[in-house]
């Protein structure tokens, strides 16, 4: 699954109130497309991760989506819960799909689409990067995303 797919069954769960069920899924979309922004060279793509949220909830009834953020600061607030969700995310696999979502959205695949390359990028180019320690970035996405780090000294 990409963000993209993961944002729009959020959007879906808060739609029919089931607000906890959604809380776990944006999770997961937020530290999937933080890995996404790790991997993607072009930093002109990132910026289409901060934006997939609204592109579905501003369709749903503001109330619905309030009550939803509501739940995700509570979360944010519940260090056992956020622990859960830390320890659940970083003991999957790393996402294994092509961030197309992402590229297509960049400078560098626009330039490339007009036939004017940006300088130090041609068509062709991978437009990930490499090398790429997968497991290491997703432990850094889910840590970041997610803010997971635990204190100085507690074994973490």
């Amino acid at each position: 699954l990409t963000p993209v797919e993961l944002y729009k069954d959020v959007a879906s769960c808060i739609d029919q109130e089931k607000y906890d069920d959604g809380l776990f899924l944006f999770a997961l979309a937020g530290a999937y497309g933080r890995f996404d922004i790790l991997r993607v060279k072009d930093a002109t793509a990132h910026g289409v991760v901060g934006f997939l949220p609204g592109m579905f909830f501003n369709q749903l009834d503001k109330t619905k989506v309030a009550a939803f953020q509501d739940r995700v600061k509570q979360m944010s607030g519940n260090d056992s819960l956020k622990a859960k969700y830390c320890s659940d995310l970083e003991s999957m696999s790393p996402p294994q799909n092509f961030p197309t979502y992402m590229i297509s959205h960049g400078l560098a695949a626009t330039a490339n689409a007009l036939g004017a390359p940006l300088p130090g990028n041609s068509p062709g180019d991978n437009p990930l990067v490499s090398p790429f320690d997968a497991p290491k970035a997703w432990k850094q996405a889910v840590d970041e995303y997610l803010q997971c780090k635990k204190p100085e000294g507690t074994g973490r």
